[in-house]
């Protein structure tokens, strides 16, 4: 009951701060953390020219009106071809990120999905691998990895995360 009032209140948050003109808004972005039997899927960035050759999970922009669920449902086809139905997510996790790019971060946690993770996008993508979420890769791109030691602590909110070092 707790998580779904929770992902109300974010519902009613973004449909208020989604102003359409471009001095107030705000991109949000919707990563999926697939974890299973301890560990999280992690995909290594290329060919982007964001953070690659470091490692992140499945993320994406949510595209204008459409619900934190819905995109990360969509990315998680997209990316890594595996089906997530949106009442199978909860969020987990929200991050406001002040760095070079601002944006507001909604992280979810499917409690189930079928398919096995492929790598659906190579071009983008030079790696898929499952590491265990206390033994996490040097080059976790630092507001992902923040995110996953918040999941494992149970934080649920992270407010003016800035990146402080650049490994």
């Amino acid at each position: 009951m707790k998580c779904l009032l929770r992902y109300m209140l974010l519902v009613q948050m973004r449909q208020a701060y989604a102003f359409p003109t471009s001095l107030s808004y705000l991109p949000c972005g919707s990563p999926s953390l697939l974890v299973r039997e301890g560990q999280v899927l992690l995909l290594r960035r290329c060919n982007t020219g964001y953070e690659d050759g470091r490692y992140s999970v499945s993320a994406g922009h949510i595209e204008g009106d459409e619900p934190i669920t819905h995109a990360a449902v969509r990315e998680a086809k997209e990316e890594v071809g595996v089906d997530i139905a949106p009442s199978a997510l909860a969020v987990v996790g929200v991050m406001h990120r002040k760095a070079n790019d601002k944006r507001v971060d909604f992280f979810l946690v499917p409690s189930i999905w079928t398919g096995e993770p492929t790598n659906c996008e190579p071009d983008k993508c030079e790696a898929l691998a499952w590491f265990p979420l206390d033994a996490l890769p040097l080059h976790t791109i630092p507001y992902v990895r923040r995110a996953l030691e918040n999941y494992q602590h149970g934080v649920w909110k992270e407010r003016n995360f800035k990146r402080i070092v650049q490994a």
